[in-house]
Protein backbone atom coordinates (compact mmCIF):
# COMPACT_ATOMS: atom_id res chain seq x y z
CA UNK A 1 0.00 0.00 0.00
CA UNK A 2 1.30 3.78 -0.73
CA UNK A 3 2.48 5.78 1.81
CA UNK A 4 -0.16 8.48 0.99
CA UNK A 5 -2.95 5.63 1.34
CA UNK A 6 -1.74 4.60 4.96
CA UNK A 7 -0.96 7.97 6.05
CA UNK A 8 -4.92 8.79 4.75
CA UNK A 9 -6.16 5.61 6.76
CA UNK A 10 -4.39 6.79 9.90
CA UNK A 11 -5.74 10.46 9.86
CA UNK A 12 -9.31 8.93 8.94
CA UNK A 13 -9.19 6.85 12.15
CA UNK A 14 -8.02 10.04 13.90
CA UNK A 15 -10.83 11.88 12.51
CA UNK A 16 -13.03 9.21 13.84
CA UNK A 17 -11.74 9.17 17.19
CA UNK A 18 -12.25 12.97 17.48
CA UNK A 19 -15.60 13.30 16.37
CA UNK A 20 -16.85 9.74 18.77
CA UNK A 21 -14.95 11.75 21.75
CA UNK A 22 -16.68 15.02 21.54
CA UNK A 23 -19.67 13.40 20.80
CA UNK A 24 -19.40 11.25 24.24
CA UNK A 25 -17.77 14.44 26.19
CA UNK A 26 -21.34 16.48 25.16
CA UNK A 27 -23.56 13.65 25.51
CA UNK A 28 -22.25 11.21 28.44
CA UNK A 29 -23.91 11.54 31.96
CA UNK A 30 -20.67 10.63 33.77
CA UNK A 31 -18.89 13.78 34.40
CA UNK A 32 -15.74 11.80 34.77
CA UNK A 33 -16.53 10.19 31.48
CA UNK A 34 -16.70 14.06 29.73
CA UNK A 35 -13.61 15.28 31.30
CA UNK A 36 -11.77 12.28 30.23
CA UNK A 37 -13.39 12.39 26.57
CA UNK A 38 -12.84 15.71 26.17
CA UNK A 39 -8.81 15.61 27.01
CA UNK A 40 -8.87 13.00 24.55
CA UNK A 41 -10.21 14.79 21.57
CA UNK A 42 -7.63 17.43 22.35
CA UNK A 43 -4.66 14.90 21.93
CA UNK A 44 -6.25 13.86 19.48
CA UNK A 45 -6.30 16.98 17.09
CA UNK A 46 -2.97 18.11 18.19
CA UNK A 47 -1.72 14.36 16.95
CA UNK A 48 -3.95 15.17 13.40
CA UNK A 49 -2.39 18.90 13.46
CA UNK A 50 0.94 17.06 13.79
CA UNK A 51 0.26 14.86 10.86
CA UNK A 52 -0.63 17.71 8.64
CA UNK A 53 2.55 19.35 9.59
CA UNK A 54 4.49 16.49 8.59
CA UNK A 55 1.74 15.72 5.31
CA UNK A 56 0.78 18.48 3.23
CA UNK A 57 -1.63 16.19 1.25
CA UNK A 58 -3.56 16.01 4.55
CA UNK A 59 -6.05 18.31 4.67
CA UNK A 60 -8.03 19.77 7.83
CA UNK A 61 -10.99 21.42 6.73
CA UNK A 62 -13.63 22.88 9.75
CA UNK A 63 -10.92 23.38 11.79
CA UNK A 64 -12.15 26.40 13.30
CA UNK A 65 -15.56 24.74 13.96
CA UNK A 66 -13.72 21.61 15.98
CA UNK A 67 -12.06 24.48 18.25
CA UNK A 68 -15.07 26.19 18.70
CA UNK A 69 -16.80 23.01 19.08
CA UNK A 70 -13.96 21.84 21.89
CA UNK A 71 -14.19 25.43 23.57
CA UNK A 72 -18.34 25.03 24.12
CA UNK A 73 -18.06 21.71 25.25
CA UNK A 74 -15.24 22.39 27.72
CA UNK A 75 -17.76 25.26 29.17
CA UNK A 76 -20.42 23.15 29.47
CA UNK A 77 -18.18 20.67 31.39
CA UNK A 78 -17.15 23.64 33.61
CA UNK A 79 -20.42 24.68 34.31
CA UNK A 80 -21.28 20.90 35.19
CA UNK A 81 -18.91 20.54 37.32
CA UNK A 82 -19.62 23.70 39.36
CA UNK A 83 -23.14 22.46 39.85
CA UNK A 84 -22.82 19.00 40.61
CA UNK A 85 -20.14 20.53 43.51
CA UNK A 86 -22.73 23.19 44.79
CA UNK A 87 -25.84 20.81 44.21
CA UNK A 88 -25.72 17.53 43.86
CA UNK A 89 -28.13 15.80 41.31
CA UNK A 90 -31.25 14.76 43.06
CA UNK A 91 -31.44 11.04 42.79
CA UNK A 92 -33.75 9.64 40.47
CA UNK A 93 -37.11 7.82 42.28
CA UNK A 94 -37.29 4.34 43.00
CA UNK A 95 -39.92 3.62 45.41
CA UNK A 96 -43.23 2.56 44.42
CA UNK A 97 -45.81 4.72 43.95
CA UNK A 98 -48.45 4.68 46.47
CA UNK A 99 -50.86 4.15 43.92
CA UNK A 100 -52.47 0.48 44.96
CA UNK A 101 -51.26 -0.80 41.74
CA UNK A 102 -48.30 -2.49 43.00
CA UNK A 103 -47.53 -6.05 41.20
CA UNK A 104 -45.81 -7.57 43.68
CA UNK A 105 -48.32 -10.59 44.37
CA UNK A 106 -50.55 -8.56 47.28
CA UNK A 107 -51.68 -5.74 45.31
CA UNK A 108 -54.91 -5.70 43.03
CA UNK A 109 -53.30 -5.87 39.97
CA UNK A 110 -51.77 -9.15 40.56
CA UNK A 111 -54.76 -11.37 40.63
CA UNK A 112 -55.38 -9.65 36.92
CA UNK A 113 -55.75 -12.31 34.32
CA UNK A 114 -53.23 -12.38 31.42
CA UNK A 115 -55.77 -11.95 29.14
CA UNK A 116 -57.13 -8.49 30.23
CA UNK A 117 -53.65 -6.95 30.62
CA UNK A 118 -53.12 -4.78 28.02
CA UNK A 119 -49.44 -4.61 26.53
CA UNK A 120 -47.61 -2.17 25.07
CA UNK A 121 -44.65 -3.54 22.53
CA UNK A 122 -41.70 -0.83 21.87
CA UNK A 123 -39.06 -1.71 19.20
CA UNK A 124 -36.13 0.70 18.58
CA UNK A 125 -33.45 1.38 16.20
CA UNK A 126 -29.94 2.95 16.89
CA UNK A 127 -26.82 4.58 16.14
CA UNK A 128 -24.81 1.34 18.08
CA UNK A 129 -25.56 -1.76 20.44
CA UNK A 130 -24.95 0.28 23.39
CA UNK A 131 -26.49 2.99 25.13
CA UNK A 132 -23.76 3.40 27.92
CA UNK A 133 -21.16 3.89 25.29
CA UNK A 134 -23.61 6.68 23.57
CA UNK A 135 -25.32 5.21 21.37
CA UNK A 136 -28.77 6.79 20.60
CA UNK A 137 -31.94 6.14 19.37
CA UNK A 138 -33.00 6.62 16.00
CA UNK A 139 -36.33 5.00 15.70
CA UNK A 140 -39.27 4.13 18.07
CA UNK A 141 -42.18 2.60 17.90
CA UNK A 142 -45.27 1.43 20.18
CA UNK A 143 -48.10 -1.26 19.02
CA UNK A 144 -50.84 -1.53 22.02
CA UNK A 145 -52.50 -4.78 22.29
CA UNK A 146 -55.46 -3.75 24.60
CA UNK A 147 -57.97 -6.72 25.54
CA UNK A 148 -60.67 -7.43 22.81
CA UNK A 149 -59.34 -4.88 20.24
CA UNK A 150 -56.48 -5.50 17.69
CA UNK A 151 -53.33 -4.16 17.67
CA UNK A 152 -52.67 -0.49 16.88
CA UNK A 153 -49.47 1.43 16.24
CA UNK A 154 -49.94 4.67 18.99
CA UNK A 155 -46.19 5.86 18.31
CA UNK A 156 -43.89 5.62 15.36
CA UNK A 157 -41.42 8.20 14.63
CA UNK A 158 -37.87 8.57 13.78
CA UNK A 159 -35.98 10.63 16.35
CA UNK A 160 -32.90 12.84 15.82
CA UNK A 161 -30.51 11.58 17.68
CA UNK A 162 -28.15 15.07 17.77
CA UNK A 163 -25.25 14.03 16.29
CA UNK A 164 -24.34 11.58 12.97
CA UNK A 165 -26.59 8.90 12.83
CA UNK A 166 -24.50 5.99 12.52
CA UNK A 167 -25.27 2.34 11.61
CA UNK A 168 -26.83 3.61 8.42
CA UNK A 169 -26.15 0.02 6.67
CA UNK A 170 -27.81 -1.78 9.36
CA UNK A 171 -31.16 0.32 10.27
CA UNK A 172 -31.61 2.16 6.69
CA UNK A 173 -31.89 5.72 8.37
CA UNK A 174 -29.35 8.47 7.29
CA UNK A 175 -28.59 11.79 8.69
CA UNK A 176 -30.84 13.11 5.61
CA UNK A 177 -34.11 11.16 7.29
CA UNK A 178 -34.04 12.44 10.74
CA UNK A 179 -33.41 16.01 9.47
CA UNK A 180 -37.15 17.99 10.84
CA UNK A 181 -37.24 14.72 13.28
CA UNK A 182 -38.22 15.33 16.78
CA UNK A 183 -35.25 14.82 19.17
CA UNK A 184 -36.19 12.04 22.06
CA UNK A 185 -36.49 15.12 24.87
CA UNK A 186 -39.43 16.27 22.61
CA UNK A 187 -41.27 12.91 23.10
CA UNK A 188 -40.98 12.16 26.33
CA UNK A 189 -44.37 12.90 27.11
CA UNK A 190 -45.52 10.70 24.21
CA UNK A 191 -43.69 7.73 24.63
CA UNK A 192 -44.94 7.65 28.30
CA UNK A 193 -48.29 7.87 27.26
CA UNK A 194 -48.27 5.70 24.85
CA UNK A 195 -46.92 3.08 27.57
CA UNK A 196 -49.30 4.68 29.95
CA UNK A 197 -51.56 1.78 32.07
CA UNK A 198 -50.45 -0.69 30.30
CA UNK A 199 -47.72 -4.41 30.31
CA UNK A 200 -44.47 -3.38 28.52
CA UNK A 201 -43.23 -5.60 25.88
CA UNK A 202 -40.00 -6.25 23.96
CA UNK A 203 -38.54 -9.17 21.92
CA UNK A 204 -34.77 -8.55 23.76
CA UNK A 205 -35.85 -6.44 26.25
CA UNK A 206 -32.43 -5.51 28.26
CA UNK A 207 -31.31 -3.93 24.75
CA UNK A 208 -34.77 -1.52 24.50
CA UNK A 209 -34.96 -1.04 28.05
CA UNK A 210 -31.67 0.00 28.76
CA UNK A 211 -31.69 2.64 25.86
CA UNK A 212 -35.11 3.47 27.26
CA UNK A 213 -33.64 4.03 30.55
CA UNK A 214 -30.90 6.20 29.17
CA UNK A 215 -32.81 8.34 27.21
CA UNK A 216 -35.03 8.99 29.81
CA UNK A 217 -32.25 9.93 31.79
CA UNK A 218 -30.85 12.50 29.26
CA UNK A 219 -33.91 14.28 29.00
CA UNK A 220 -33.58 16.53 31.45
CA UNK A 221 -37.37 17.51 32.61
CA UNK A 222 -37.83 13.81 32.79
CA UNK A 223 -35.38 13.12 35.49
CA UNK A 224 -37.72 12.08 38.05
CA UNK A 225 -39.60 9.84 36.08
CA UNK A 226 -38.87 6.04 37.29
CA UNK A 227 -37.93 3.52 34.17
CA UNK A 228 -37.81 1.24 33.39
CA UNK A 229 -41.39 0.63 33.07
CA UNK A 230 -42.83 -3.04 34.02
CA UNK A 231 -42.03 -5.47 31.26
CA UNK A 232 -41.22 -8.58 29.63
CA UNK A 233 -39.00 -10.08 27.11
CA UNK A 234 -40.63 -11.88 24.22
CA UNK A 235 -37.41 -13.54 23.38
CA UNK A 236 -36.75 -14.82 27.49
CA UNK A 237 -40.66 -15.67 28.00
CA UNK A 238 -40.22 -18.53 25.11
CA UNK A 239 -38.36 -20.91 26.63
CA UNK A 240 -39.80 -19.76 30.17
CA UNK A 241 -43.29 -20.91 28.93
CA UNK A 242 -41.97 -23.97 26.35
CA UNK A 243 -42.53 -21.91 23.09
CA UNK A 244 -39.27 -22.35 21.91
CA UNK A 245 -35.60 -21.40 22.48
CA UNK A 246 -34.58 -18.67 22.38
CA UNK A 247 -34.18 -17.03 19.11
CA UNK A 248 -34.37 -14.26 16.30
CA UNK A 249 -37.43 -12.44 15.92
CA UNK A 250 -37.31 -13.56 12.70
CA UNK A 251 -37.05 -17.10 13.67
CA UNK A 252 -40.01 -16.41 16.39
CA UNK A 253 -42.39 -14.96 13.58
CA UNK A 254 -41.80 -18.18 11.18
CA UNK A 255 -42.33 -20.40 14.04
CA UNK A 256 -45.76 -18.53 15.13
CA UNK A 257 -46.76 -18.03 11.79
CA UNK A 258 -46.67 -14.31 12.22
CA UNK A 259 -45.27 -12.07 9.20
CA UNK A 260 -42.01 -10.76 9.36
CA UNK A 261 -41.36 -6.89 10.59
CA UNK A 262 -40.62 -5.69 7.39
CA UNK A 263 -36.63 -4.82 9.15
CA UNK A 264 -38.24 -1.39 10.58
CA UNK A 265 -39.32 -0.41 14.38
CA UNK A 266 -43.24 -0.71 13.33
CA UNK A 267 -42.94 -3.72 11.65
CA UNK A 268 -41.00 -5.68 14.59
CA UNK A 269 -43.53 -4.00 17.61
CA UNK A 270 -46.43 -5.18 15.40
CA UNK A 271 -44.70 -8.72 14.71
CA UNK A 272 -44.68 -9.16 18.75
CA UNK A 273 -48.12 -7.92 19.15
CA UNK A 274 -49.19 -10.38 17.32
CA UNK A 275 -47.46 -13.35 19.05
CA UNK A 276 -48.99 -12.09 21.82
CA UNK A 277 -51.78 -14.39 22.44
CA UNK A 278 -49.77 -17.43 21.78
CA UNK A 279 -47.51 -16.56 24.54
CA UNK A 280 -50.50 -16.03 26.75
CA UNK A 281 -51.91 -19.14 25.33
CA UNK A 282 -48.59 -20.85 26.41
CA UNK A 283 -48.73 -19.49 29.87
CA UNK A 284 -52.10 -20.30 30.61
CA UNK A 285 -51.16 -24.06 29.99
CA UNK A 286 -48.51 -23.91 32.33
CA UNK A 287 -50.99 -22.99 34.67
CA UNK A 288 -49.75 -19.04 34.82
CA UNK A 289 -53.04 -17.14 34.75
CA UNK A 290 -52.86 -13.71 36.01
CA UNK A 291 -49.44 -11.59 36.53
CA UNK A 292 -48.83 -12.21 39.85
CA UNK A 293 -48.48 -16.01 38.53
CA UNK A 294 -45.89 -14.28 35.68
CA UNK A 295 -44.09 -12.30 38.26
CA UNK A 296 -43.42 -15.42 40.36
CA UNK A 297 -42.46 -18.07 37.31
CA UNK A 298 -39.27 -16.94 37.38
CA UNK A 299 -35.70 -15.20 37.99
CA UNK A 300 -35.25 -13.24 35.52
CA UNK A 301 -34.67 -9.03 35.85
CA UNK A 302 -37.50 -8.57 33.51
CA UNK A 303 -39.63 -10.55 35.71
CA UNK A 304 -38.80 -8.66 38.87
CA UNK A 305 -40.26 -5.35 37.18
CA UNK A 306 -43.65 -6.74 37.46
CA UNK A 307 -43.86 -5.36 41.46
CA UNK A 308 -44.04 -1.69 40.02
CA UNK A 309 -47.40 0.08 38.80
CA UNK A 310 -47.49 0.33 35.23
CA UNK A 311 -46.86 3.78 33.98
CA UNK A 312 -49.89 6.45 35.18
CA UNK A 313 -50.26 10.39 35.02
CA UNK A 314 -48.15 10.58 37.73
CA UNK A 315 -45.12 9.37 35.51
CA UNK A 316 -46.73 11.51 32.80
CA UNK A 317 -46.46 14.60 34.99
CA UNK A 318 -42.58 13.53 36.04
CA UNK A 319 -41.95 13.26 32.34
CA UNK A 320 -42.48 17.00 31.94
CA UNK A 321 -46.91 16.31 31.25
CA UNK A 322 -46.26 17.71 27.78
CA UNK A 323 -46.68 15.87 24.47
CA UNK A 324 -46.91 16.86 21.06
CA UNK A 325 -43.98 19.26 21.59
CA UNK A 326 -42.39 18.80 18.31
CA UNK A 327 -44.19 16.68 14.58
CA UNK A 328 -43.44 12.99 14.54
CA UNK A 329 -41.82 11.95 11.65
CA UNK A 330 -42.62 8.03 10.61
CA UNK A 331 -40.05 6.81 8.33
CA UNK A 332 -40.54 6.89 4.87
CA UNK A 333 -40.57 3.39 2.67
CA UNK A 334 -37.01 2.59 2.15
CA UNK A 335 -34.94 3.29 -1.10
CA UNK A 336 -32.00 1.01 0.20
CA UNK A 337 -33.16 -2.41 0.12
CA UNK A 338 -29.64 -3.80 0.69
CA UNK A 339 -29.60 -2.92 4.18
CA UNK A 340 -32.71 -5.99 4.84
CA UNK A 341 -30.25 -8.41 5.26
CA UNK A 342 -27.47 -7.16 7.00
CA UNK A 343 -30.18 -5.42 9.59
CA UNK A 344 -31.64 -8.77 10.09
CA UNK A 345 -28.18 -10.46 10.83
CA UNK A 346 -26.83 -7.76 13.06
CA UNK A 347 -29.91 -8.38 15.40
CA UNK A 348 -29.76 -12.07 15.30
CA UNK A 349 -26.57 -11.75 16.21
CA UNK A 350 -26.98 -9.02 19.18
CA UNK A 351 -30.24 -11.25 20.29
CA UNK A 352 -27.83 -14.88 20.50
CA UNK A 353 -25.41 -12.15 22.53
CA UNK A 354 -27.90 -11.41 25.23
CA UNK A 355 -26.39 -13.80 27.67
CA UNK A 356 -22.90 -13.08 26.76
CA UNK A 357 -22.42 -16.82 25.29
CA UNK A 358 -23.20 -18.04 21.32
CA UNK A 359 -24.16 -21.39 22.11
CA UNK A 360 -23.42 -24.02 19.18
CA UNK A 361 -26.98 -23.86 18.17
CA UNK A 362 -27.06 -20.49 17.64
CA UNK A 363 -23.16 -20.62 15.78
CA UNK A 364 -25.26 -22.80 13.40
CA UNK A 365 -27.93 -20.64 12.86
CA UNK A 366 -25.86 -17.48 12.37
CA UNK A 367 -23.53 -19.23 10.01
CA UNK A 368 -27.01 -20.09 8.10
CA UNK A 369 -28.47 -17.04 8.32
CA UNK A 370 -24.67 -15.43 5.97
CA UNK A 371 -25.76 -18.20 3.96
CA UNK A 372 -29.36 -17.55 3.23
CA UNK A 373 -28.66 -13.72 3.46
CA UNK A 374 -26.11 -13.99 0.93
CA UNK A 375 -24.05 -11.40 2.72
CA UNK A 376 -20.77 -10.70 1.89
CA UNK A 377 -17.51 -11.12 4.03
CA UNK A 378 -17.32 -7.34 3.79
CA UNK A 379 -20.51 -7.27 5.41
CA UNK A 380 -19.88 -9.60 8.03
CA UNK A 381 -17.16 -8.12 9.20
CA UNK A 382 -18.97 -4.86 9.14
CA UNK A 383 -21.45 -6.35 11.45
CA UNK A 384 -18.64 -8.09 13.79
CA UNK A 385 -16.64 -5.20 13.93
CA UNK A 386 -19.64 -2.74 15.48
CA UNK A 387 -20.39 -5.24 17.35
CA UNK A 388 -16.85 -5.96 18.84
CA UNK A 389 -16.67 -1.71 18.61
CA UNK A 390 -19.29 -1.35 20.97
CA UNK A 391 -18.78 -4.09 23.61
CA UNK A 392 -15.36 -2.50 23.73
CA UNK A 393 -16.78 1.06 24.31
CA UNK A 394 -19.27 0.15 26.35
CA UNK A 395 -16.54 -1.98 28.63
CA UNK A 396 -14.16 1.06 28.49
CA UNK A 397 -16.54 3.76 29.23
CA UNK A 398 -15.73 4.08 33.33
CA UNK A 399 -12.32 4.45 32.13
CA UNK A 400 -10.59 1.13 33.19
CA UNK A 401 -10.84 -2.38 31.92
CA UNK A 402 -11.14 -5.25 34.47
CA UNK A 403 -10.06 -9.41 33.98
CA UNK A 404 -13.47 -10.16 33.95
CA UNK A 405 -14.08 -7.65 31.10
CA UNK A 406 -11.45 -8.40 29.08
CA UNK A 407 -12.05 -12.17 29.84
CA UNK A 408 -15.74 -11.88 28.19
CA UNK A 409 -14.26 -9.43 25.37
CA UNK A 410 -11.69 -12.62 24.65
CA UNK A 411 -14.44 -14.96 24.43
CA UNK A 412 -16.64 -12.63 22.04
CA UNK A 413 -13.67 -12.31 19.89
CA UNK A 414 -13.41 -16.34 19.56
CA UNK A 415 -16.94 -16.46 18.93
CA UNK A 416 -16.88 -13.54 15.97
CA UNK A 417 -14.30 -16.04 14.60
CA UNK A 418 -16.09 -19.18 14.57
CA UNK A 419 -18.49 -17.31 12.39
CA UNK A 420 -16.41 -15.77 10.22
CA UNK A 421 -14.26 -12.92 11.48
CA UNK A 422 -12.83 -10.96 14.48
CA UNK A 423 -11.23 -7.87 14.74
Amino acid sequence: MALVDVIGQQAGRLVQILNDSLRIANESKSLKTRIARLALARSTLAELQSLATQFPFISLTNLTEVLKSIDDVAAEIEVAAQQASSSPTPPRRTAKRSSGTELDGTGPLASLPLREVPLAVIDLETTGLSASSGARIVEVSIVRVDPGQEPRVVLDTLVNPQGPVYCTDIHGISDDDVVGAPTFPDIVGDTVSALGGALVGAFNASFDMGFLRAELGWAGHSRELRAPPPHVCLMWLRPLLGIGKRCSLDIACKEQGVSPGGHRAAGDAMAGALMWPRYVEAAEQRGIRTLGDLARAGSHKYLMSLRYPFYGAGDFSDAGGQRGVAALKPRAPSARPAFAGVRQYWHALVDALVDGVLAESELTSLRDMQTAMALSQEQIRSVHARVFADRLREAAEDDSLTDQELKALSSLRQELAAIGWAP
